[in-house]
């Protein structure tokens, strides 16, 4: 070989290596840190979250309006039945609670929700976390949740949480998101 030949091919492969060395590099750069990586997750749960409660208020006021405007003897009979089966499962809830609630019932509106109300026995104070709040709802009402679930696959439930003055502190649907979170 020419000595000219071996000194291209000497450079094109400290070349090769070199832009195979930069590129290396670029990519480590571009790796997400462990703290990247946990931030993002965190945002990817929240944006879940407030799409999973968007698509659950669609959700209502769809089922709202066409449960007014048509209804379904099998489809209401079936959420009646779990609002009928509930009072055992929210005595317990109550028992369990230790005098937090003064009443809790669930009810069945339309052909696919159930609503449980729970009332406090003492006022909440004003600034009270809503959110955290729900998530404790959803705790306390799991049992029943799941049972719900059983009895009528496809159920939308629903808790509202009033103080003792009726006014109401929590009205919102309870998505599988929340339930999940508890469930983890």
């Amino acid at each position: 070989m020419k000595r000219s030949s071996k000194i291209a091919i000497w450079v094109i492969a400290v070349v090769v290596i070199i832009a195979g060395a930069a590129w290396f590099v670029h990519q480590d750069s571009q790796a997400p840190t462990k703290e990247t990586q946990k931030s993002s997750q965190v945002k990817k749960a929240r944006q879940k979250k407030a799409e999973s409660k968007s698509a659950a208020t669609k959700a209502t006021s769809k089922q709202s309006s066409s449960a007014s405007s048509s209804s379904s003897a099998a489809g209401s009979s079936a959420v009646a039945s779990v609002a009928k089966a509930a009072p055992q499962q929210l005595d317990q809830v109550k028992a369990n609670a230790g005098g937090t609630y003064s009443d809790i019932t669930a009810t069945a509106k339309g052909d696919s929700t159930v609503v449980y109300t729970m009332t406090l026995a003492k006022a909440l104070d004003k600034n009270t976390d809503k959110s955290a709040l729900k998530t404790v709802l959803v705790k306390a009402l799991l049992p029943a949740i799941n049972q719900a679930r059983k009895t009528q696959p496809g159920v939308v439930l629903k808790v509202v949480l009033k103080n003792p003055d009726s006014t109401e502190v929590v009205n919102d649907v309870i998505s599988q998101q929340d339930i999940d979170e508890e469930v983890q």
